[in-house]
């Protein structure tokens, strides 16, 4: 064990007035069960509730899915730029802090914990973000996709392409190229 790693659990132990022995026993105990009961590994869920910590702080609040789409089809319109403007913010914070649109899966398995699959690929000057949530009305993935133009927009990205159906996004971004809108949002 590296001696950083002593220094910072003999600083533990002696904030919780615990011996070293019992904070190594407790830790090891909680990531064996944060691995055997998840699928998620410990430093991912060190991240993912970092992360769900500072959303906190800005107001971000977990809504059942059903009453989210509830939300958005019984509105006449959408404000779709306010919800570009929550990903905008979002951004910002993590660009602030030193985070970019690497570590923006992280933060979407945070937000969104209904999807199924959230991936992320890049190649060059493009990213393409994919965002399977089945539960999701077309509404619903509007204004995720707003929130994700708003937070790549504040990466330095703009928007390149997009696909939106019910219960999927598929945005692709450029660093800093021309916008390109290909296929439809709204159909």
């Amino acid at each position: 064990m590296s001696e950083e790693i002593i220094r910072g659990l003999s600083i533990l132990a002696e904030r919780s007035g615990k011996s070293i022995r019992t904070m190594i026993n407790e830790l090891l105990s909680e990531a064996l069960n944060v691995v055997s009961n998840t699928d998620v590994k410990p430093d991912e869920a060190m991240k993912e509730y970092v992360m769900l910590s500072e959303l906190k702080k800005f107001g971000f609040t977990v809504m059942p899915v059903k009453i989210l789409n509830k939300l958005l089809n019984n509105n006449e319109s959408i404000d779709l730029e306010a919800w570009r403007e929550v990903g905008s913010t979002y951004g910002n914070i993590f660009k602030v802090k030193g985070r970019g649109p690497e570590e923006l899966r992280s933060l979407l398995r945070v937000m969104l914990m209904d999807a199924s699959d959230i991936a992320l690929s890049s190649k060059g000057e493009m990213m393409e973000v994919v965002a399977v949530c089945p539960g999701r009305s077309r509404n619903a993935c509007e204004a995720l996709k707003a929130m994700l133009s708003g937070f790549m927009e504040a990466q330095g990205y703009e928007p390149a392409g997009s696909k939106v159906v019910e219960g999927a996004v598929i945005a692709s971004f450029r660093r800093g190229g021309e916008t390109e809108e290909k296929g439809s949002s709204s159909q």
